[in-house]
C-alpha cells in the first residue's frame, strides 16, 4: 500500500494543564491507563521523542506558571482573571480565559526540535506568541488491522504548549481566522511540508486525536471486512457459476446427441424419400364403390328375365353389358390407380419438404449449440482461473503478512549485530591501549629517572590547567548570570523572587568585577561591576520592554540587598579556588574528572569539584516595599 504523503497543520485549543504533562512526558502510570483501542503508544520507540522546556520554565509546572499568569493579569487589569464561561443576557455563551493553549502539529519523520523551535519563533516575531514546551511524538500510530503487526500506521506529531498572554497588557493575544491561516502556511513553510487545505474550502471539521484514529481505525476494519465479504460472496458465486456451467455442459452433451439421432433419422428419410415413386409401398384403393357399382350393374344384367323368343340375342345382349361393365371398371380402376400415384408423389414430396426444413432448424440448432458450448468452456476456463487467483490471494494474506514481519525481525537483527560487533572491536581497542599503558607503566617503574621527569612535567600542566579552568568558571559564573537576567526579563515579573536566581546574578557580578580588578564591596565599584555585567548581555529577539525591566530591576534589587559584602567575595574565591580541571592528563587508569599519575595512581593534592556558593544566607529586608 502506497503511503500517503504527510501534510502540515496546526490544530491549537485549550490545554489541559492535568493531563498534558502526563501526556507529554509519558508517565508510566498515564501509560498504564491507556487503552490501546482508543490511543496506542508503542513505548519501545519512545526514545524517539524529544523535548525543549523554556529556560524560564525550567522546574515549574504548568500550574504554576498558570498561578503566575493569575497573579500578572490581576496586577496589570486591576481584575480577577475570568476563569470559568459566562452566560451572558442575550443567551450567548462568553468562553472563559485560556492562558495556556496547546497544538498539535503534523510533522515528518525527520522533524527535529530545532525546525520547531524555528517556527516557534517566528510564530512569536509575528503574532507575539510565546512557547514554553514543544514535545515531539513518534511512538504514536495504530494499527490497520490489530490482529497484524505489519500494519502498523505511526502517527508524527507534536505538541506545543503556548503562553497565550501579551504580558505588558494582561489581556490574551486575540488571533482571527485570517492569522490561523497565516500560521498554517508558516509552519508548512518552515517544516518543509506541503499545506493542508482550509477548512473554509473543506467545511470539516477537525478531529480530536483519539477521534481520528478511531475512525482510521474503523474504517480501515471496514473495507478489510467488506473486501473479505465481497471475496467470499465472489468465490460463492463463481462455484454456483461454475455448476450450472457444468449443468448446462451435461445438457448441451445431451442435446448434441439427440441431435445426432434426429439427424441420423433424417438421413433415413432422406434415402427412402428419393426411393421411385413406382416402388413406394401402394396404398389399398378406395375401389369399393366402383365394385360396388359393377356388381350391381351386372346383377341388373343377370335378373333380366329371359325372353321365350330370341334367347340367343338377349344372352348376347346380357355378355356384351356384363363385358362393357368389366371393361370400365377396369378403365375406372387404372384411372383411380393413376390418380393414386400422383397423390402419393405429391404426399411424398410434401413429406421430403417438410423433414428438409426440419433438418435445417436441427443442424442449424446443432450448430448454434455447438457455438455455445464452445463459449460455455471458454467461460468455464476463465472462471476456474480468476477462482484460482481468488483463492491464491486469499492464501497469500497471511503468507505475505508474516513474510513482511520476518523481514522487518531480520532488519532488527542485522542492526543489533553491527552494533554488538562495533562494542566487541571497541572493547578489543581499548583492550589493547590498557594493556599499551600498562606496559609502559611498568617500563617508567624499572626507570625512576624518567618517571621522576614525567610527575615533574605532570605537575606543570595540572598547574596550567588548575588555572585555565578557574578562568573558564568565572567566565561561566558570568554567562550564567547574563542568562538569568535574560530569563527575568523574558519572565514578565515585575521582581526578583527566585533566591537561585538572585544568588546566580551576584555571582555574575562578583566574577565580572575578579576578571576586571574592581572592588565590588564599594558602592561605586558594585555600580560598575553591575553596569558591566547588563552590557553584556545578548538582547536579540527580544522586546524593548522586557530588556528595560531587566536593566532596571536588577540594580535595584542588588541596591535592596545591601550591595556586595566581603562575606560573599570571600565565599566566590573559595568557589573558583577549589576547582580543579575535567579532563584527565595521567595514564588511562584514572578517571575522566580525576587527575592520576602516568602509572595510572590517583594524584592526592587535596582539590575536588567544589559546591555552589550561597550569597542569600544573609538575612531577606523589605526595601520601597519590596521583600528580596
Amino acid at each position: 500500500m502506497e503511503q500517503k504523503v504527510s501534510k502540515a497543520s496546526d490544530h491549537v485549543k485549550p490545554c489541559n494543564i492535568a493531563q498534558s504533562e502526563a501526556h507529554n512526558r509519558r508517565d508510566t502510570e498515564y501509560i498504564k491507563s491507556l487503552d490501546p483501542a482508543k490511543l496506542y503508544v508503542r513505548t519501545e520507540l519512545s526514545h524517539r521523542n524529544e523535548s525543549y522546556v523554556a529556560p524560564e520554565m525550567k522546574g515549574k509546572t504548568l500550574q504554576q506558571h498558570y498561578d503566575f499568569i493569575k497573579v500578572m493579569v490581576k496586577d496589570k487589569t486591576k481584575r480577577s482573571m475570568q476563569e470559568k464561561d459566562v452566560l451572558l443576557k442575550n443567551g450567548k455563551t462568553r468562553k472563559g480565559a485560556s492562558p495556556i493553549r496547546e497544538s498539535v502539529v503534523n510533522i515528518k519523520e525527520c522533524t527535529t526540535i530545532e525546525d520547531l523551535l524555528h517556527y516557534v519563533r517566528e510564530v512569536e516575531n509575528r503574532k507575539g506568541i510565546h512557547a514554553l514546551q514543544i514535545h515531539i511524538h513518534k511512538d504514536e500510530g495504530y494499527f490497520e488491522n490489530p490482529d497484524d503487526p505489519s500494519t502498523w500506521k505511526p502517527n508524527y506529531h507534536a505538541h506545543i504548549i503556548w503562553d497565550w498572554m501579551d504580558h505588558s497588557t494582561g489581556k490574551s493575544w486575540k488571533l482571527n481566522e485570517k492569522d490561523m491561516s497565516e500560521m498554517q502556511t508558516l509552519v508548512a513553510k518552515t517544516l518543509g511540508m506541503e499545506r493542508g487545505t482550509s477548512k473554509t474550502e473543506t467545511h470539516l471539521d477537525h478531529l480530536e486525536r483519539n477521534d481520528y484514529i478511531l475512525q482510521k481505525q474503523r474504517n480501515e476494519m471496514e473495507s478489510i471486512a467488506k473486501a473479505k465479504s465481497v471475496a467470499e460472496t465472489r468465490t460463492i458465486e463463481l462455484k454456483e457459476e461454475c455448476e450450472h456451467l457444468e449443468e448446462e455442459v451435461e445438457q448441451a452433451k445431451h442435446r448434441k446427441e439427440e441431435a445426432e439421432k434426429d439427424a441420423k433419422a433424417t438421413e433415413l428419410f432422406k434415402e427412402l424419400a428419393n426411393i421411385a415413386e413406382v416402388k413406394l409401398p401402394f396404398p389399398k384403393f378406395k375401389v369399393d364403390e366402383l365394385i360396388t357399382n359393377t356388381q350391381n350393374t351386372i346383377n341388373d344384367e343377370l335378373s333380366t328375365p329371359i325372353k321365350l323368343m330370341q334367347q340367343k340375342e338377349w344372352k348376347q345382349e346380357r355378355q356384351k353389358n356384363i363385358k362393357q361393365a368389366l371393361t370400365d371398371l377396369q378403365t375406372n380402376l387404372g384411372v383411380a390407380k393413376g390418380e393414386y400415384i400422383e397423390e402419393i408423389k405429391s404426399h411424398c414430396k410434401e413429406i421430403f419438404k417438410y423433414y428438409r426444413e426440419e433438418l435445417k432448424k436441427l443442424i442449424n440448432e446443432n450448430e448454434k449449440l455447438r457455438k455455445e458450448n464452445k463459449t460455455l468452456s471458454a467461460n468455464n476456463s476463465s472462471l476456474q482461473k480468476e477462482n484460482r487467483q481468488l483463492k491464491d490471494r486469499i492464501s497469500k494474506i497471511d503468507a505475505n503478512a508474516i513474510e513482511r514481519l520476518r523481514k522487518e525481525k531480520g532488519a532488527e537483527y542485522d542492526k543489533l549485530n553491527v552494533k554488538y560487533n562495533k562494542l566487541v572491536d571497541d572493547y578489543n581497542d581499548m583492550k589493547e591501549r590498557d594493556d599499551l599503558f600498562k606496559r609502559f607503566a611498568e617500563w617508567l617503574a624499572k626507570h625512576p629517572e624518567i618517571q621522576e621527569i614525567m610527575n615533574i612535567t605532570q605537575q606543570k600542566e595540572f598547574e596550567e590547567k588548575w588555572k585555565k579552568a578557574k578562568i573558564e568558571l568565572r567566565e561561566k559564573c558570568i554567562t550564567n548570570a547574563q542568562t538569568e537576567i535574560q530569563n527575568f526579563g523574558k519572565s514578565g515579573q515585575n521582581d526578583y523572587t527566585d533566591s537561585d536566581q538572585i544568588s546566580c546574578v551576584l555571582c555574575g557580578i562578583i566574577a565580572i568585577a575578579d576578571k576586571l580588578g574592581i572592588d565590588a564591596t564599594l558602592e561605586s565599584g558594585c555600580k560598575r561591576a553591575t553596569q558591566e555585567l547588563l552590557d553584556g548581555v545578548y538582547w536579540f529577539n527580544y522586546r524593548q520592554m522586557q530588556k528595560d525591566m531587566a536593566t532596571w530591576r536588577t540594580p535595584q534589587m542588588v541596591h535592596a540587598i545591601g550591595g556586595i559584602t566581603d562575606e560573599m567575595v570571600d565565599a566566590f574565591k573559595q568557589y573558583i579556588a577549589g576547582v580543579q580541571p575535567v579532563a584527565s592528563v595521567g595514564g588511562s587508569n584514572g578517571a575522566a574528572n580525576t587527575l592520576t599519575n602516568w602509572d595510572g595512581t590517583e594524584i592526592t593534592n587535596g582539590w575536588r569539584a567544589p559546591a555552589r556558593p550561597d550569597f542569600l544566607c544573609f538575612s531577606r529586608k523589605k526595601v520601597n516595599g519590596v521583600r528580596y
